[in-house]
């Protein structure tokens, strides 16, 4: 049986789904295709993982099966929030196909989970079928003890201790997850950054959010060897640092899914991911691709973002993925979150950079929240349009969010600066870092 449609997805995770919803309201006939479950490994490994392990664990019962039951909760919420995606996109008349896909041409083939076959075929094709653990020569992935986080979820018991290696929001978020099951956490950073991209007053700020915590952090540092007892494995860091865990969580380092896209002469990077145009469109006229099968280490609003990007292309328009546009936030305490440039970043973009900075103990939410933080903004001295923000602050993911709009819009820092609002919200910090930046810009108008 063949089904035609306008464009045909391949893989339902949050690129997937992005991409289905934009063809959806765009008017398109859409059929997406899942192997498994609607949600992708955001459902297990991100911080929607971390907060239904935090708000099941104190619904437990204690006793022998307390993982089995912590496993039961969480398997119910990630199935919630699946059927959540499927009911969002049937009402949006997505036609939705589980089963595994092979893309031939403009057909896909779909065998489903009763072997039964359905032929797809798309005007445009959509790929969009995520990432697998790399398990590497140095670091094999045997599912016991040295873990993915699929692998996490298989296991009868929770470790006493763990190593996480890795950086940046997902690895945070794993170290979290594992802290909050009452783990010893050592995680490893193979940079001297635990935020590699970012401020470094936000650097400062998560690893002491992390001592808070009682997570150990070890930057700058590489696994040279381990070794395994009974129970445990004895590591070695370079520089000679040693200690034990019962076992190595590997956080990231994935690799694009394997669909054969070389026998269709599609271009390839050397480890296998696909490589587009600016506009997500492959070497394959018609098909686009989008999300982790590009081969990035990337997160839940790049991913999106790709799909929409992807979809949008594949209907007709003309649009380029803007990744300094992407906002991104980490949930901590304070929330941490940025966009675009720093102001020591703009002059390597050609932006002369200012920029206007309020401290959160300058303000009355700082003060009555007891808060330390600070809210940054970065406007281009030219122009004058904002092309950064960094934020430490209460609802600093909800603040730049808003600060993203602005920047899409091409809108100047006076805009920020005559936001209303009232004394002590969220955006009154926004705000009142808007105004200091126009002071800055007048300053340099006056400096000689």
């Amino acid at each position: 049986m063949t089904v035609k449609k306008d464009v045909v997805i391949i893989g339902g995770g949050t690129a997937g789904i992005a991409a289905a919803l934009t063809c959806a309201e765009m008017g398109a006939r859409v059929g997406l295709i899942e192997k498994k479950r609607l949600g992708g490994r955001l459902l297990y490994s991100d911080s929607y993982a971390r907060q239904i392990v935090e708000n099941i664990l104190p619904t437990l019962e204690s006793g022998d099966d307390h993982f089995s039951q912590l496993k039961q909760g969480c398997e119910e919420a990630f199935g919630k929030i699946s059927k959540n995606c499927e009911t969002n996109l049937q009402d949006l008349g997505v036609d939705i196909i589980y089963g595994e896909g092979r893309p031939a041409g403009r057909q896909v083939q779909v065998v489903g989970p009763d072997e039964k076959e359905t032929v797809l075929e798309g005007d445009k094709i959509i790929l969009t079928c995520g990432s697998v653990p790399h398990s590497s020569r140095h670091m094999p992935l045997d599912g016991e003890t040295i873990l993915s986080m699929a692998d996490f979820w298989n296991r009868s018991h929770i470790p006493a201790s763990i190593m996480v290696l890795g950086t940046g929001d997902l690895s945070y978020e794993t170290a979290r997850i594992f802290k909050a099951l009452g783990c010893k956490v050592f995680w490893v950073l193979p940079g001297s950054r635990v935020l590699s991209h970012a401020d470094p007053e936000l650097c400062d700020i998560m690893e002491r959010h992390l001592k808070q915590k009682k997570i150990k952090l070890i930057s700058n540092k590489k696994v040279e060897s381990f070794h395994r007892r009974e129970g445990a494995l004895d590591i070695t860091l370079d520089g000679g640092l040693k200690f034990s865990a019962e076992c190595i969580l590997v956080s990231g380092g994935r690799k694009p899914v394997d669909m054969g896209l070389d026998a269709m002469g599609m271009r390839l990077g050397e480890h296998g991911e696909i490589l587009t145009e600016e506009t997500l469109e492959t070497s394959t006229q018609g098909v686009f691709a989008a999300g982790s099968i590009l081969g990035r280490e990337g997160f839940h609003g790049l991913s999106e973002e790709e799909g929409r990007v992807a979809a949008e292309n594949a209907l007709g328009k003309v649009r380029k993925i803007s990744r300094d546009m992407i906002p991104r936030m980490i949930h901590c305490s304070p929330e941490l979150a940025w966009i675009g440039v720093s102001a020591q970043e703009a002059h390597h973009l050609g932006f002369r950079g200012l920029e206007g900075v309020v401290r959160t103990e300058a303000l009355d939410a700082g003060v009555l929240n007891q808060e330390e933080g600070f809210v940054k903004l970065v406007a281009d001295a030219e122009s004058e349009r904002i092309i950064g923000a960094q934020l430490a602050c209460a609802h600093a993911g909800d603040m730049v969010d808003l600060i993203s709009l602005v920047m899409r819009r091409g809108l100047k820092a006076q805009t920020l600066a005559n936001l209303s609002c009232q004394r002590g919200s969220p955006a009154y910090g926004v705000r009142s870092a808007g105004r200091a930046l126009l002071k800055a810009m007048k300053k340099r108008l006056k400096s000689p």
